[in-house]
This record gives structure tokens, C-alpha cells and sequence, in this order.
């Protein structure tokens, strides 16, 4: 990368720290607002099933408006810009930001609702970082290492964010901090992310003019790459790998908690292990093993790696050896993240970058939209069942890398 790329990526990095933070920082706040009657949100009557079944219609309502919202961002980024795309998403963000804050001071439902909505709608920094990312990598190999760093900002950003939600949403740490403080936080890191693309970020993506292709156009093309067979492939060993692993770290706490009477401290510190073993797995070990083989192997060893992991995590009855095995599958999770991205984005054309990686985004949250479902289903049986259904969903991921490994030369 030249001075001015490095620029850029510095910026995209920030921008990706920030974002991520505001994003993840809802889970421990949104659970005691709507399931305790002691607030008021909803009417003190309410029982405790229909409390949960709001609670999943919030959480579910930002990767919802996220999935619809995907590929139409991406859309934006290819046609006016990434620096465009940028600024008009954090500006809906800090804008949804401030509509939840607001919400959660009158503890408002429908405005809290809402505000998820919109905010998910507008949540379409990552697909266009990647896309900037993408426009600075000129080869998969690249691409994997510069996507791995991203993959570690994102890993460290969501133990702040738990540290933080938890923090700033405690009045008994402090009488200023409310549940409503951590997104008043959020609007003004949005509006400090915006300044950042403003000033750091130069344009990676010559935007379309009047001899660019229509949208209807583009979309046909993006159809006939969807037509590709490998790329099939990819999208297929994505849903199946975000599935069992979203649903692994959804139930863990509740894992520790029938198992191994997991306290809050150690579920705190099995979580940030986690964190951390994501971070180590894309900033050195993914840099490390790109430059020597194939990123399609990567990938390959990677989800039999996680799955093994996971696997034995289900088996094992000692906390000791659990926490070591998830926090495997976290290190081998990682990469196949990482990898499985770089691939995607090496079949794209440079004009599709953006709708492709939009419509992986949407991809990764339908999962997420899945996961729990599945999750709590299994888990009725046994709740050891949980980690068996995400191995064998990291087992179908891997028979996909299998088909895509024989196909392409990646």
C-alpha cells in the first residue's frame, strides 16, 4: 500500500472499531430492559413468555432490516463511491443511534422497534469496507491478510462492547450512566467516524457516471455470476459456517451456566478468551500461514479444525478442557471467516464488489436471524445437543469447501 492507502485503511479500521462497538453494545442492555418488569418498557403484567418473545422480535428486527438493506448499500457503494456509501450509512446510524436512545428514555417498545429497524437498515459499514479493502488487495492472498486485520478489529470491538454496555448502562457505577447513555455514546462516536472518512479516507472506487451500467443492468449481471457454480458454493459454506458458529457463542453462556455452574466472572473471561483467540488467529497466525499456502486450504483445515473443536467441546465434562476447546474453535473459526471472505471477494468483478458483499452480509444475518431458533429448538432435547447441531452445521461447511476445493486452482 502506498501513503494514501494506508491512509484509508487506517480510517476504514477506525470506522470498523467504532461501529462494531455501537453495534454489539445492545446485548447486555436490551435483555434486563424487556424481561424485567421492573422497568417499564412494557406494561408490568406482561408474563414472562411474552416478554421473551419480544425480546426476540427486538433483537431480531436489526439483522432483519440489515438483510433487506445489503445488497441496496452495496448497490450505492459501487455506483456513487465508498466514500459516499460510508457517509450516508453513518449518517442513518447516528441518526438510529439517537432514535434508541431516545426510545429507551421514554421506554418506548414501538419507537425502540423502530429505531433497531432503521438503524439495521443503514448498518452497511462492513460490506463497504470490505469493498474498499477489496479495491486496495490485488490478489486473494492480500485480500486474506488485509480482511484478517479487520477480523481481529471486530473481535477486539466486541469485548469492549461488553464491557462498556455493561459499564455505561450501570447507575450503581456511576449516577450519570443510564441504559439510555451507551447510544447517546454511539451518536457521537458515529458522528466522530464521519469526520474520520471526511478527513482520512480518499475514494478507492471510481464512481459510476452516465455511461455506467443501470441498475437493472447490474443486476443481471450479478445474476449470471451467481451462476457460477463456485461462488454457489461459497455462499452455501458461509450460511452453514455463520449458522453453527453464531449459534455456539448465542448459548455458551447458558452452557456454562447448566454445566458447569459457570459464574458471571467466568463467562465474562471465556468470552474474552474467545475474543482474543479470534484476534491471534487473523493477526498472526492467518499472516502467517497466507504467505505460504493456498487460501482455499486455509479454509479447508480451518472448519475441520472448528468442528473438531466443537465437537469435543460438546463431549467433554471438565470446565477446564471446555473453555480450552471453544476457545480453539474461536482461533480456527477465525480464519475460516477470514478466508471464506477473501474468496468471495476474488469473484468479483470491481464494479460488483459492493452488491456481492452485500448479499454476503445478508447471508450472515439470516443465520443469525436462524441461529437462536435452531438453537433453542435442539437445545429442549439436551443442551449439549447445541454444540453437536453447530459441529454438524461446521461439518456441512466443510463439505461445501470440499466441492469448491476441487474446483477451483484458489
Amino acid at each position: 500500500m502506498n501513503k494514501i492507502e494506508r491512509s484509508s485503511f487506517r480510517a476504514i479500521l477506525s470506522v470498523l472499531f467504532l461501529d462494531n462497538l455501537g453495534l454489539v453494545v445492545v446485548y447486555p442492555i436490551f435483555t434486563p430492559l424487556v424481561l424485567k418488569p421492573i422497568y417499564s418498557l412494557l406494561p408490568p403484567d406482561y408474563p414472562l413468555s411474552i416478554r421473551l418473545i419480544l425480546l426476540g422480535v427486538l433483537i431480531a428486527a436489526f439483522p432483519f432490516a440489515q438483510f433487506i438493506a445489503g445488497p441496496f448499500i452495496g448497490h450505492i457503494a459501487d455506483t456513487k463511491g465508498r466514500r459516499f456509501g460510508l457517509t450516508l450509512a453513518l449518517l442513518g446510524e447516528t441518526i438510529g443511534f439517537l432514535m434508541t436512545g431516545i426510545a429507551i428514555h421514554l421506554m418506548n417498545y414501538p419507537l425502540l422497534f423502530f429505531s433497531r429497524l432503521f438503524t439495521g437498515f443503514f448498518a452497511g459499514n462492513l460490506t463497504i469496507c470490505l469493498c474498499a479493502i477489496s479495491d486496495m488487495s490485488p490478489n486473494p492472498q492480500t485480500r486474506s491478510k488485509n480482511f484478517g486485520i479487520v477480523s481481529s478489529v471486530i473481535g477486539i470491538s466486541f469485548v469492549a462492547a461488553i464491557v462498556l454496555g455493561g459499564t455505561l448502562s450501570n447507575d450503581a457505577v456511576d449516577s450519570f450512566f443510564s441504559s439510555a447513555f451507551p447510544f447517546w455514546a454511539m451518536t457521537l462516536f458515529s458522528l466522530i467516524n464521519i469526520g474520520i472518512v471526511k478527513l482520512k479516507f480518499t475514494e478507492t472506487h471510481v464512481a459510476c457516471k452516465a455511461n455506467c451500467h443501470y441498475f437493472r443492468e447490474q443486476i443481471g449481471e450479478l445474476l449470471q455470476v451467481f451462476k457460477n457454480k463456485h461462488l454457489k458454493y461459497l455462499y452455501f459454506l458461509f450460511f452453514f459456517f455463520m449458522l453453527g458458529w453464531v449459534v455456539s457463542l448465542q448459548f455458551l453462556s447458558t452452557f456454562l451456566i447448566e454445566h458447569f455452574i459457570g459464574t458471571k466472572l467466568a463467562i465474562t473471561l471465556t468470552f474474552i478468551g474467545v475474543g482474543v483467540a479470534w484476534c491471534v488467529g487473523n493477526m498472526v497466525i492467518n499472516r502467517f500461514f497466507v504467505s505460504r499456502f493456498k487460501v482455499g486450504k486455509i479454509l479447508f483445515y480451518s472448519l475441520l479444525l472448528s468442528t473438531v473443536s466443537l465437537f469435543a467441546a460438546s463431549e467433554v465434562r471438565h470446565f477446564f478442557l471446555f473453555v480450552h476447546f471453544i476457545i480453539f474453535a474461536g482461533l480456527a473459526a477465525s480464519l475460516a471467516w477470514t478466508n471464506c471472505l477473501a474468496l468471495i471477494s476474488a469473484k468479483a468483478p470491481p464494479h460488483l464488489q459492493g452488491k456481492l458483499l452485500g448479499f454476503n452480509q445478508s447471508v450472515a444475518t439470516i443465520s443469525m436471524v436462524f441461529a437462536p431458533l435452531f438453537g433453542g429448538m435442539v437445545g429442549e432435547f439436551d443442551i449439549r445437543t447445541i454444540y453437536l447441531f453447530a459441529s454438524l452445521s461446521l461439518l456441512i461447511s466443510m463439505i461445501f469447501s470440499i466441492r469448491y476445493k476441487t474446483k477451483t486452482p484458489f
